[in-house]
Order: C-alpha cells, then sequence, then structure tokens
C-alpha cells in the first residue's frame, strides 16, 4: 500500500509522457489548491482552451460537491462551511518518515516544477 501511495505522488512521470508526445505550448497543468483561490485558475484555463470569459464567481459561491464528510455528488457544500475551510485532518506520522518522503519526493517535484515553469504550493 505504501508504495502505491508514493507512486502516485510521482507527477512528473505521468507529466513527461505528455510533455514528450505533445508541444509544451499545448499542455497547461492546473495546480488543485489554485483552483479554491480565487477563479484565476479557471479563467487561465477557459483562455487557454479558447472558450468565451465566463464569470466563475457565481458558481464558486454556490459551494463544491464531494467534499469534506459528503461523498459522491448529490450533496451541495458550501463555500462557508467548515468542511472546505477548516484543514483536513493529517495521518499522524512521526517526523522522520516525514522528513523521508519529502526528501523522496523533492526531485521528482523540483523536476515537475522545471517543466511546468513554476510551482505548485505543496
Amino acid at each position: 500500500m505504501i508504495r502505491s501511495m508514493l507512486a502516485r505522488g510521482l507527477f512528473i512521470l505521468a507529466a513527461d509522457w505528455w510533455y514528450n508526445a505533445f508541444p509544451e505550448g499545448d499542455i497547461h497543468v492546473v495546480c488543485l489548491e489554485e483552483l479554491s483561490k480565487s477563479t484565476n485558475a479557471m479563467e487561465d484555463v477557459t483562455s487557454f482552451l479558447g472558450l468565451p470569459k465566463f464569470d466563475f464567481l457565481s458558481v464558486i459561491a454556490r459551494g463544491r460537491y464531494n467534499v469534506g464528510g459528503n461523498e459522491g455528488f448529490n450533496s451541495l457544500t458550501r463555500a462557508d462551511d467548515e468542511k472546505i475551510t477548516k484543514p483536513a485532518s493529517k495521518i499522524p506520522i512521526s517526523d522522520e518518515l516525514r522528513r523521508d518522503v519529502e526528501e523522496f519526493f523533492s526531485e521528482y517535484n523540483q523536476r515537475l516544477f522545471d517543466r511546468m515553469g513554476r510551482r505548485c504550493p505543496w
């Protein structure tokens, strides 16, 4: 299980395939955390795709699906709900293991950020 969890975080391995298959100008990467903070990330996506401008504020104001304890897509969680604003609880691990995991991912994350030309906030 640990190996599969670690493997899922090696985003550069999947990204390399796409970057090798398509010109860099045809690829637009969005960090999930950017979608939560403002509408800029979605505006960048629509612009990249050549879609007309759209006001995402009304969509964000409604809330989100599949957040916190609400599983599935039939239960809307409002943007001001604690489930969204309260940070998710973390799995308790030792400081030593946390350092080892961060060190393991460090090189892979840096390669991804170099490819993207910017950093994700994690």
